[in-house]
């Protein structure tokens, strides 16, 4: 990629397009490749390892590096003074623009390449360098040494271990294990830059830091989900039942070889052994406006949604339900929107529909410098953590059929254009707008065509709307039992029926079987069709709120309209070709057949 197109995008935003705007034009024109890995790089996510700092609001904090990582945006908007310090103007120049629009701090933007850094000794309180991948470019040529001299307190940088036995390529889920020669040849011949951890801790106390902590950004510090602590005292590593069934990687854990074979590391050097890290501040305030005792951090969780998710536990090891919290740390604009309407959404089922498991919200407000949304930690874990395809998810997705089937916000009325209007074609336009491909528009303009004509008429109640109802957004015990709902930020109160059961079990076909999310759609309509475990929570919730066949019918041929207006409708910036890609609407494959569906309902 050249500096011209990111320029081009720059020039954009501050000529008047809105910053998405330019934003999606610019990935647009990326080749698949360099369009992955600008958005990872852009992820606020990045910065998950923020709240384990004792960096306080008001204080200076440098990043040095590219100037285009989210990890500006959050360390912006974590109250702190930032100063961005790249050698190319063009990634400043961008970032400037997209400062302007998501953080709005006191940033400050220097341009320089190597050699001395143009600061006092120890004026910042915060230094951070983060690991170079594409589209990273260059790496920073100023040394450990003069970023230790610049730094007052803690030194924070992202690194790479020389025992790594994946890397991520940079691009999202895309990660190479590696052989046994090729592990041997990394260990024996490391790249430049990466040490095991006792040797990243020997070079930071090199430079005369008093301490030396260490985090595994796991599983790659390009891609991470975890932040585990490597010190003693948390964040734990997250280990779930599906995990543990892989026994040499369990047996290699207890040995204590985690350590040693993480992929990366955020290490930190500070200045003075005493200080409470931010969290702790947090979670004492916390506590103290709960009126209960402090928890302690558990699991630290980089959510795809770039919040830092902190899991708590009670600081005494006993199971008090009092200390198990689970707080949602935005670290961007859009995560803090919409973190505020998933805390808003529970406090309104709670009230609306008691029997439906939702966490308790507890609090919300600014604490240290960052929006933190409270709320009661649910028991159990995530879906896919707890199941493979067996008698404990064929449970799961009846309990959340009945459940689903009790939230209905309006009764049944016979549906009318102007129904139509809201429930379909404002979805339909909302996706339209961002899809440049005239083939995939044509395609899900004949899909909602089809099941318009099939709605008109049809009698459907409203329901509660997750509208992006996942597996992992779904807690369960270990024998599949309901145990709550999560990430309800894309709700809405009145929309269509059957789509979140429906959305739930083709996204855990898929899961099972590979390929996309397309792919189990077209399951659905085939003459095989789904298996009978599959459609029995979707024929149940159908007979609970008394859906028709053709109702069914025509939401199944809508579903990827719907999953497209819930993705443009929510996400931060749309990603490019992605609806093609995930539905392989080209204009070329032949689309579903709402007659051989109908038929098999009416077999049944």
């Amino acid at each position: 990629m050249s500096a011209g197109e990111l320029e081009l995008c720059t020039e954009s935003a501050e000529s008047g397009t809105p910053f998405r705007s330019a934003l999606e034009q610019f990935l647009a024109r990326l080749q698949p490749r360099a369009a992955a890995e600008w958005m990872q790089l852009l992820r606020e996510g990045r910065a998950a390892w923020l709240p384990l700092l004792r960096v306080e609001p008001g204080a200076r904090a440098l990043l040095v590096g590219n100037a285009c990582s989210g990890t500006a945006v959050a360390l912006a908007r974590a109250g702190l003074h930032l100063t961005l310090v790249d050698s190319s103007a063009a990634r400043l120049r961008f970032a400037r623009a997209r400062d302007r629009v998501l953080a709005a701090g006191d940033t400050h933007f220097v341009q320089a390449a190597a050699g001395l850094l143009p600061f006092e000794d120890k004026e910042f309180a915060l230094v951070v360098r983060e690991s170079q991948a594409p589209p990273l470019g260059e790496p920073s040529g100023f040394s450990a040494a003069e970023l230790a001299r610049v730094c007052n307190d803690e030194l924070l940088t992202v690194e790479e271990n020389r025992f790594a036995y994946k890397r991520s390529s940079g691009r999202r889920a895309d990660f190479a294990v590696a052989r046994p020669l090729e592990f041997a040849a990394a260990s024996l011949a490391p790249a430049h830059g990466a040490r095991s951890l006792s040797g990243h801790r020997r070079a930071r106390a090199a430079l005369g830091f008093e301490t030396t902590g260490a985090h595994a950004l796991y599983p790659h510090a390009h891609d991470f989900t975890y932040v585990v602590g490597l010190d003693g005292g948390g964040p734990e590593l997250l280990i779930g039942p599906k995990e543990r069934a892989n026994r040499a990687k369990l047996i290699g854990h207890r040995l204590g070889l985690f350590p040693w074979l993480a992929p990366s590391f955020a290490v930190v050097g500070r200045r003075g052994s005493s200080g409470l890290r931010r969290i702790e501040h947090q979670l004492a305030e916390i506590a103290e406006r709960l009126d209960t005792p402090a928890p302690r951090l558990e699991h630290l969780i980089a959510s795809r949604g770039n919040c830092a998710v902190m899991l708590t536990a009670a600081a005494d090891g006993s199971p008090d339900p009092a200390g198990r919290w689970c707080l949602h740390i935005a670290l961007g604009p859009h995560a803090e929107r919409q973190s505020r309407r998933h805390a808003a959404f529970t406090r309104w089922t709670g009230k609306t529909f008691p029997d439906l498991p939702v966490p308790e919200p507890l609090l919300e407000g600014e604490f240290g410098g960052q929006w933190i949304g409270v709320e009661r930690r649910l028991n159990g874990m995530g879906s896919p953590q707890q199941q493979k395809d067996g008698p404990e998810r064929a449970r799961t997705h009846l309990e959340v059929a009945a459940a689903l089937a009790a939230c209905i916000t309006e009764r049944a009325r016979p549906t009318r254009p102007e129904d139509l209007e809201l429930l379909v074609e404002h979805k339909l336009a909302r996706v339209a707008a961002r899809a440049r491909d005239k083939a995939l528009v044509s395609d899900l303009r004949r899909l909602t065509d089809a099941a318009s004509e099939l709605l008109l008429g049809e009698s459907l109640p409203r329901v509660l709307y997750h509208s992006d109802l996942r597996a992992k957004h779904v807690q369960v015990d270990a024998a599949g039992a309901l145990l709550g709902f999560m990430d309800w930020g894309s709700a809405v109160r009145a929309d269509l029926p059957y789509f979140d059961l429906l959305n739930l079990v083709l996204h855990d076909r898929k899961q099972g079987r590979g390929g996309e999310i397309g792919d189990a759609w077209r399951d659905l309509h085939s003459d095989a069709g789904l298996t009978r475990k599959e459609l029995r929570p979707l024929d149940a919730y159908a007979e609970a709120i008394g859906l028709g066949p053709r109702a069914r019918v025509a939401i199944e041929l809508l579903f990827p309209v719907l999953v497209g207006a819930m993705a443009e409708g929510n996400w931060d910036y749309s990603r490019p070709a992605w609806m093609a890609r995930s539905f392989g609407l080209d204009g070329k494959r032949p689309l579903p057949n709402s007659e051989r569906r109908l038929a098999q309902l009416d077999s049944t």
